[in-house]
């Protein structure tokens, strides 16, 4: 049900690429992005009070009311009307799509020699009325299988064998479901996912920097610190929730600044320039945490700069898909990226899960717990993920090509 909501996120994005004009909108991106980091702030500020004072299931209550007002405030005061001259493009692009029909169809009538009726409204009242059903339930069992045999591979490094037989399994659905989608996506008119605005040499290496992002950014900030406060010495700090929430509200402050900031930057010097900029950022702020993570202090620092790095790479990236998608595919491309993100939010915490499971130390009396190189195989692993960025922005540098806004 949080999905069907999340889903919804690629058209906030939309409706800032509709309402801004192309030398506001990273403007306009940088502070609706900084929003995240403000919830963020706010949500670790007071999560760790309530889970102290009245456990960890008042705060899915305290999210019901604030749920309810969202929508009243939305229904209120969010109305997306097209102006008149919206209106009027509108209406020439459909009078254009219309007579583009009735001349492809002549062309196909008379190459074929057969003789049909074409009835260019009821197609496309087709095309907007159609759901791709059948993507999304393929696409949907490809992303689960995946997920469930990552997470049961770990099994199979603790010599547990009896998961091979699941691992396979589930890879296997996996690369099936995968294979159905694609012929799906290349038959179906109105596709869950437009593969050749996905595989676009720009648009695919920015969707996968962003998908880097949201792995980096679940594997390191949101599973692991965690973990990592409240594991029982020497393994961890021993630390409760508000110890939690004080190491990662650096993070979280740091985030809103640059979020904010990063705007105002990319309208200045491109998108290309900050992405760089915080992706060095986040490859120094994971080599610092691997580096070094032996006081609450430095971690708080590291993730500071790791926070920096993030926000810059993420806002940089996601205005090079809006700058480079053409807008009547504007909608199509930002639930993509928006895909592809929650896919990474996904991967990082089954990665995470992974070299923490697989690398255990026993304490008498208390359990098992994460090892100390098991926060350095993840933090390592975040670097080598940062690198592999710079390489993919580095193809967009040199095949973007300068755009030229007309006034």
């Amino acid at each position: 049900m949080q999905g069907v909501g999340a889903s919804m996120f690629a058209i906030s994005f939309s409706i800032i690429r509709d309402k801004f004009s192309p030398e506001k909108l990273a403007v306009a991106q940088g502070i609706f992005s900084s929003m995240f980091s403000a919830g963020a702030v706010i949500g670790v500020a007071i999560g760790g009070t309530i889970i102290n004072n009245f456990g960890w299931h008042a705060t899915f209550f305290l999210v019901i009311p604030i749920a309810i007002a969202l929508f009243v405030s939305i229904s209120r005061f969010i109305h997306i009307d097209m102006d008149k001259a919206t209106a009027r493009i509108s209406d020439k692009n459909t009078e254009f799509c219309c007579r583009f029909i009735h001349v492809r169809r002549d062309i196909l009538l008379s190459e074929s020699g057969v003789a049909a009726e074409y009835d260019s409204s009821s197609e496309i009242n087709k095309s907007k009325s159609t759901v791709d059903i059948a993507g999304a339930i393929t696409l949907s069992i490809t992303i689960i299988s995946f997920l469930v045999a990552l997470q049961f591979i770990q099994n199979v490094n603790a010599s547990d064998y009896a998961a091979v037989p699941i691992v396979i399994g589930f890879g296997a659905a996996a690369i099936i479901s995968l294979s159905f989608f694609i012929m799906i996506e290349r038959r179906t008119y109105s596709s869950l996912i437009d593969l050749k605005l996905l595989l676009n040499r720009i648009l695919l290496p920015a969707n996968i920097i962003n998908m880097v992002v949201g792995i980096t950014a679940l594997m390191v900030v949101y599973q692991t610190i965690p973990i990592l406060i409240r594991s029982p010495p020497p393994l961890g700090f021993g630390g409760d929730a508000l110890s939690i929430a004080n190491v990662q509200l650096p993070y979280m402050a740091v985030s809103l600044i640059v979020s904010i900031a990063s705007g105002f930057i990319v309208s200045k010097f491109g998108n290309q320039l900050p992405t760089v900029l915080g992706i060095v950022l986040s490859i120094a702020g994971f080599f610092l945490i691997f580096m070094s993570h032996s006081t609450e202090f430095l971690i708080k620092i590291s993730l500071a700069v790791i926070a920096a790095g993030l926000s810059l790479t993420q806002i940089g990236s996601i205005n090079i898909v809006l700058v480079n998608t053409p807008k009547q595919s504007n909608g199509v491309s930002l639930g993509m990226t928006t895909l592809l993100y929650l896919i990474g939010t996904s991967v990082g915490p089954v990665l995470a899960g992974i070299f923490m499971q697989a690398n255990q130390t026993v304490l008498p009396l208390i359990g098992s717990f994460p090892a100390p190189h098991a926060y350095n195989l993840i933090f390592l692993t975040a670097t080598l993920m940062s690198i592999l960025s710079i390489v993919l922005v580095g193809t967009i540098t040199r095949r973007a090509k300068p755009k030229i806004i007309m006034k």
